[in-house]
């Protein structure tokens, strides 16, 4: 009994209060900034990993790459390191997979007055601004996604994905099934109706004086009497176009596809902003707009959407140049 009275006398006494209202702040402290981080920092599900040998990892690639004596980073942390790569004109920055554990900070937006409190899903801004930065230096960016995080990179080079399946019954691999779609490219250099073969901009294909053998390779690239003897392990990251019989100067490809998505029309093509639709579906092809699986025809009269028809744009190339003539 004595010893209940003498903690509830303690609990009357200022130094008892004094403590109290210390752990209390720092307890509602404690709880506001947990509330807080839990808004900014998002779970995600680890996928298409580089070190990774699951079917959706890229291990493989990896690999393959590396057999090709061509030497792989995989950027775990931040597409911020991108600025710390010398010689950004020989690298390529591929982005596959983009998962939705993005911390996003409050930031100023450049107008003193605003500052943004979120991101979009995927990048950050600041990381999209390096990636952006990384291509203006000369480095390439292969963006590889359809349903994935990665849409708010695409609207920084002006595109937009459907976010919707592509069926084609043009084009459709019947011994695998309608989820696997082959992008069929004849002039895949022809960037626009009237620009003609620009196909001296890809190193696997520029030959300027002709000799069959491409300049990357050769010790006088414009000397056509002055060549040299190609093997299969000379052509590196090229090896695809090397044959015992010649070199494969062809500028047709042959893309199989599985479960696609697509661009969206009014955005995939526009050479103004040097934004060029490479690889297209047929005109067999449509957008599973409602989702259901099936092709949906419309009728105006009674209120029913249809499907969206094709062609899409299932690969567009962007460049920093007009035609990207002057890309290296």
């Amino acid at each position: 009994m004595a010893d209940w009275r003498g903690a509830l006398n303690f609990m009357k006494t200022r130094r008892a209060r004094r403590s109290a209202l210390i752990f209390s702040f720092w307890a509602l402290m404690i709880i506001l900034v947990s509330t807080v981080a839990m808004t900014y920092i998002v779970p995600g599900q680890t996928h298409q990993s580089a070190y990774g040998d699951d079917w959706n990892d890229l291990g493989a690639f990896r690999a393959d790459i590396n057999n090709m004596g061509i030497e792989t980073t995989a950027l775990v942390s931040s597409p911020l390191l991108l600025s710390e790569i010398d010689h950004p004109e020989e690298a390529i920055f591929i982005v596959s997979g983009v998962e939705r554990d993005t911390i996003s900070l409050p930031r100023f937006t450049g107008d003193e007055s605003v500052i943004e409190f979120s991101e979009g899903e995927g990048y950050t801004t600041s990381e999209i601004l390096a990636i952006e930065a990384f291509v203006e230096s000369g480095g390439t960016v292969l963006l590889m996604d359809d349903f994935g995080y990665s849409s708010n990179l695409a609207d920084q080079f002006g595109l937009q994905y459907s976010g919707h399946r592509l069926y084609d019954e043009g084009s459709y691999a019947a011994e695998l099934g309608a989820d696997y779609i082959w992008v069929n490219t004849r002039s895949a250099f022809n960037f626009t109706t009237n620009s003609g073969s620009l196909a001296t901009i890809h190193p696997c294909l520029k030959d300027l004086d002709n000799d069959g053998v491409i300049d990357i390779l050769d010790p006088e690239p414009l000397d056509p009497a002055i060549s040299a003897f190609v093997t299969e392990a000379d052509a590196g990251l090229c090896a695809h176009r090397y044959s015992s019989d010649g070199w494969d100067f062809s500028e047709n490809y042959h893309l199989l596809t599985n479960a696609p998505s697509a661009f969206e029309k009014a955005t995939s093509y526009n050479p103004v902003e040097n934004r060029y639709a490479i690889g297209k579906s047929t005109l067999d092809s449509y957008l599973d707009t409602n989702d259901d699986g099936n092709l949906t025809v419309g009728f105006e009269s009674l209120g029913i959407e249809g499907d969206e028809q094709g062609p899409f744009a299932v690969y567009v190339r962007y460049c920093e140049d007009r035609l990207c003539i002057d890309a290296d």
